[in-house]
């Protein structure tokens, strides 16, 4: 499996469980994740989208779940982070990675890696992770914001 299917497939997970969500916002996202998706796959089978050009985009949208789901039910946050992990495993070890490189950089650099750690804070948090580690964490976050 590409990692294009991955994605595709992930969106379309999330996609059905935002639209059995009972916020009327959320079931509008799912729409909209399963709209964008039938129109990205049309694209790649007529050859008018790469593959490849859709995987940042759709990564970032992953990174930036959290700010979706922050304030939504913990079951559902709960599913949803259950979807990316059962259609794309190798997804938050891959983020693990790019996350190490920029704290040994000591900085954020720019938004999609801003996203990356703000992820990684709501992982740790949802984990009961060690004061220690998510502090440096919102130090990185802090330091880019202002």
């Amino acid at each position: 499996m590409t990692k294009i299917d991955k994605l595709i497939a992930t969106y379309n997970g999330l996609a059905s469980l935002l639209l059995e969500a009972n916020d009327k916002a959320l079931k509008d996202i799912g729409k909209s994740f399963r709209e964008s998706m039938t129109k990205l796959e049309d694209g790649i089978s007529s050859g008018s989208v790469k593959g490849a050009q859709a995987v940042v985009g759709l990564e970032q949208g992953l990174n930036e779940l959290p700010f979706i789901l922050e304030d939504g039910d913990p079951d559902l946050v709960k599913a949803a982070y259950g979807i990316i992990e059962g259609n794309y495993r190798d997804y938050f070890k891959k983020q693990i990675k790019k996350v190490k490189k920029i704290q040994d950089a000591g900085m954020i650099r720019n938004e999609p890696e801003f996203y990356l750690v703000r992820i990684t804070v709501d992982i740790l948090e949802r984990e009961g992770a060690a004061e220690s580690d998510l502090e440096a964490m919102m130090r990185l976050l802090d330091k880019y914001e202002v």
